[in-house]
């Protein structure tokens, strides 16, 4: 990995960013950056999964640190350009390219929050790899979730209450985010959002579901667990019984052995024998 001179890549930055209302030139110099930054020497080991294996130049985090730092007061100053930037660079399927087009989007004031739901929903496609969605959930709702966070559980409660079960997937994915900022405190709403489908979890969506149950597990053990509780009083659905199971490891040993008393007895057994 090739070393990184603090002094230099701001100085780059700043010539970068002079290039912020011309697109073409822009993304010209950025890639010119990110090949001088890029570990051509990068090989993934045994256990990356193949999905995760995008197009990348692999280059230290300190860069796109530095980046969404210099950009900010550009972006603020300049939104419209700063969109611009951000539709031209997310049509190059490369982590990184992708990874500064969220971040201008992530940065776009209030005055822009349509702009930034409208590429939410036009840049979440079937056929785009989920490592590039991750990226755009996490970095391209920074202001939206802080500043709007009615209207990105809005988006949420769009897509997931839809008849298409790719965006019901994307919609559990856009919470992450959501619950994991620090500064959202509506954990209600999350739980009356998930409430009509841990009814009956779909098998398919299972992992997805783990991994909210466990983020709001760390975040809030005790409403996690008393929600997941009622769920379980409504009804024993086989797979919201494997879910609460496999999310239990989250949960702090009093909730575990809470929620563990209205688990299925036959469930219950089956850990002691474990």
């Amino acid at each position: 990995m090739p070393a990184v001179r603090l002094d230099q890549l701001k100085a780059s930055l700043v010539e970068l960013g002079g290039f912020f209302a011309r697109p073409v030139l822009f993304q010209r110099a950025l890639l010119e950056l990110l090949e001088t930054y890029a570990d051509l020497t990068y090989k993934p080991g045994d256990g990356v999964a193949a999905q995760r294996l995008v197009p990348s130049y692999h280059v230290p985090p300190i860069v796109l640190v530095q980046l969404e730092q210099a950009f900010y007061p550009l972006v603020q100053q300049n939104p419209d350009s700063a969109l611009a930037l951000a539709d031209l660079l997310w049509q190059k399927e490369n982590l990184e390219t992708r990874q500064v087009a969220a971040i201008l989007l992530g940065q776009l004031p209030s005055s822009h929050m349509d702009h930034v739901i409208e590429r939410l929903s036009g840049w979440s496609r079937e056929e785009t790899d989920t490592v590039y969605l991750e990226e755009l959930y996490q970095r391209g709702t920074a202001r939206l979730r802080r500043e709007a966070s009615i209207r990105h559980l809005e988006l949420v409660s769009h897509w997931i209450s839809g008849p298409s079960p790719f965006l019901r997937k994307m919609g559990l994915s856009l919470l992450i985010p959501l619950v994991q900022d620090s500064s959202f405190q509506n954990l209600p709403a999350v739980f009356r959002l998930l409430d009509p489908l841990l009814h009956s979890p779909q098998p398919s969506l299972q992992p997805i579901y783990i991994d909210i149950i466990t983020t709001l597990a760390r975040i809030s053990p005790g409403e996690t667990r008393y929600f997941l509780q009622q769920q379980l009083s409504v009804g024993k659905n086989p797979e919201l019984v494997r879910l609460v199971h496999r999310s239990l490891s989250a949960f702090p040993i009093e909730d575990q052995a809470a929620l563990r008393t209205v688990l299925p007895r036959q469930t219950r057994e089956g850990e002691a024998n474990r």
